[in-house]
């Protein structure tokens, strides 16, 4: 991270033009410099540059969104069409069964009319 500058030789000038002992001026102005190497300061250029970072990163999950969404109407189009295949199979097994129980009532009335028709002779 890059050090912001601090003039102590402008600062110790300013603190003893406004009456203040050069010794107490050179004191705070160490004491100024050493808090201000202890201070983890962000410059405007770390902000900026993580500012940059931060809008790539939203970008990226930008993309993978869209990707997614992408992704998720292919897999939305593959269920549709396999439900129209299964609608279309279910159908076609229910005319069959339609048709398998038709053939059978059939028989089972010619079957009882038969049995009918030979009581009534035999009576």
């Amino acid at each position: 991270m890059p050090v912001v500058a601090f003039d102590t030789h402008e600062f110790i000038k300013t603190l003893a033009q406004s009456g203040m002992p050069e010794v107490q001026a050179e004191a705070i102005s160490t004491a100024v410099r050493q808090a201000h190497k202890a201070a983890d300061l962000v410059t405007r250029t770390d902000m900026r540059e993580m500012e940059v970072r931060n809008n790539a990163k939203i970008e990226a999950v930008r993309t993978e969104i869209k990707d997614l969404r992408t992704d998720m109407r292919e897999i939305e189009t593959a269920l549709r069409g396999e439900i129209k295949d299964l609608r279309k199979d279910m159908d076609s097994r229910f005319i069959q069964l339609e048709q398998r129980m038709t053939i059978k009532l059939g028989s089972m009335l010619v079957v009882a009319i038969g049995v009918f028709a030979a009581i009534v002779k035999l009576v």
